[in-house]
């Protein structure tokens, strides 16, 4: 079908199945704030230090390191002491233009497309243009407000071009309403949130541009809106040119435009005070991700959060595997995910009709962290061992269970998954269990269901019995560092 520049037209779309079945995307976070790769790292993820400090020092203390130019002109002392140390007092942002340049000349596309194989990944995203505003590829439409600010290197063409070489996916995110080379006014607090928004129809028209042209040249398989679209603009027909190129591609849902009102918003002291203290208190109450409706786009798409209930509605959860998306080289061990957090954070998310799009945040020269590596290889090597319960796989009738030790009492928690036919059940346990018998309430399986082990290598056929409205099943010898069970039987 043709699609039409309105909302109604572009809202026919669904999400394709390719998407829906793919479970893992690569997030790639990368560009000019990549060089001073730099976030306090004490108080926490975002939502954490809005939660306990407020969004005020939030922003004075992000700990998204793309965040950089904003958190220094924000007057934070963190970051403008460490900018003075490490640059000097007179060095400008867009100088590190220059540095980037030649620092990723030294990256290697095919490293990272090995990367995203070995991790079980189906697609991936880059950024081709964040908030700063610099361009990941040599643009025919410049930044008006800085010379030569974009990568002379087509850093996105090379990327698509070795990444479909192993039949994985490419997408594109473009920042929509901020762009802090046209804006220099900070975004301090949640009422500079929206009126850090660039409203010129010069803006729009700049936007429209780029993501045509990405479009034109690249065919994308995701296309990725951030923080809404320009004002002056019409997301409808990007979305429809989009669609019309790529019918079988997916868009995200951050399109929507910030509503007029917050835009003028009489900004007193009284009001942003009760603004930010509204907030704070909704980020400190936050239990997951409320079902919504989906306005715009295929799917949802939560930031370092997820749901506690099966979603009527695809989602994609996107957050990096420490607290920042670009590197942070002040982030250690200690900030990131382990290995066994980030399996069940997988695992649960696809148990309840979601994605993972898992964000890597690469230095300067395109190298990724040996911690962000390490992780994805951990994933990747569970993935394969489970891979049946997991790709083009359904949410069951329920998400959650709970599952106990028989021998020492030990609950674990339950997951599952379903085929699309509805023939067979995947169940996958937190831990790995000792050897014994291991109790799961309130599942029913038939008479001559076949219960066994999901393992690349050995499918070990278990014994099982039923108990009530449990079921009891005998588990051998388990590796520990198979660090979640996963479980498969016909229903």
């Amino acid at each position: 079908m043709e699609y039409l520049p309105t909302k109604k037209s572009v809202n026919q779309h669904r999400d394709p199945q390719w998407h829906m079945d793919a479970k893992l995307g690569i997030f790639i976070h990368w560009g000019l704030f990549s060089v001073p790769a730099f976030a306090p790292i004490e108080y926490g993820d975002i939502t954490e230090i809005i939660a306990n400090h407020g969004p005020q020092f939030a922003m004075k203390n992000h700990p998204y390191a793309e965040w950089y130019l904003n958190s220094l002109r924000t007057g934070s002392k963190v970051y403008q002491d460490y900018h003075k140390n490490t640059y000097g007092e007179d060095f400008k942002y867009e100088q590190f233009a220059e540095i980037f340049k030649e620092e990723s000349q030294n990256w290697n596309p095919k490293e990272w497309a090995d990367l995203f194989i070995k991790a079980g990944a189906k697609y991936c995203v880059l950024t081709t243009k964040h908030c700063e505003g610099f361009l990941m590829w040599p643009s025919d439409t410049e930044n008006p407000n800085h010379t030569d600010y974009y990568s002379k290197r087509d850093l996105v063409g090379e990327l698509a071009n070795a990444v479909r070489k192993v039949n994985i996916k490419f997408g594109v995110y473009y920042i929509g309403i901020w762009d802090w080379s046209f804006n220099t006014i900070p975004i301090t607090d949640l009422t500079s949130y929206a009126a850090n928004a660039i409203t010129t129809q010069e803006f729009a028209d700049y936007s429209a541009t780029h993501f045509k042209e990405l479009i034109d040249k690249y065919k994308p398989d995701v296309l990725y809106s951030d923080i809404g679209y320009p004002i002056k603009g019409n997301a409808y027909e990007i979305i429809s040119y989009y669609l019309n190129k790529v019918p079988d591609g997916a868009v995200n849902n951050r399109w929507d435009k910030f509503p007029k009102w917050l835009k003028i918003l009489p900004k007193t002291f009284l009001l942003k005070k009760i603004i930010n203290w509204v907030g704070k208190r909704v980020v400190k109450k936050k239990k997951g991700l409320p079902l919504s409706k989906l306005k715009i786009g295929d799917y949802l798409t939560p930031e370092y959060t997820t749901t506690s209930n099966i979603s009527d509605v695809k989602f994609e959860v996107t957050r990096g595997i420490g607290r920042s998306f670009g590197y942070n080289k002040m982030e250690t061990e200690e900030h990131y995910l382990s290995e066994k957090e980030l399996i069940w954070l997988f695992i649960d998310i696809v148990s309840k009709n979601g994605n993972l799009l898992l964000n890597i945040g690469p230095k300067a020269d395109g190298s990724v962290p040996e911690i962000q590596k390490n992780r994805l290889l951990s994933l990747g090597k569970w993935i394969r061992r489970n891979e049946k319960g997991i790709y083009a796989t359904i949410p069951w009738k329920r998400a959650e269970a709970i599952a106990k030790q028989i021998s020492n009492n030990i609950i674990f928690k339950v997951r599952y998954t379903a085929s699309k036919d509805g023939k067979n059940l995947f169940i996958f346990l937190s831990e790995i269990p000792d050897e014994g018998k291991v109790k799961i309430e309130n599942l029913t399986l038939t008479i001559d269901s076949e219960v066994y082990i999901m393992d690349d290598n050995d499918k070990r056929i278990l014994t099982w019995k039923k108990d009530g409205d449990d079921v009891v099943i005998d588990i051998p010898n388990i590796p520990k560092n198979w660090i979640s069970l996963g479980i498969a039987c016909n229903i």
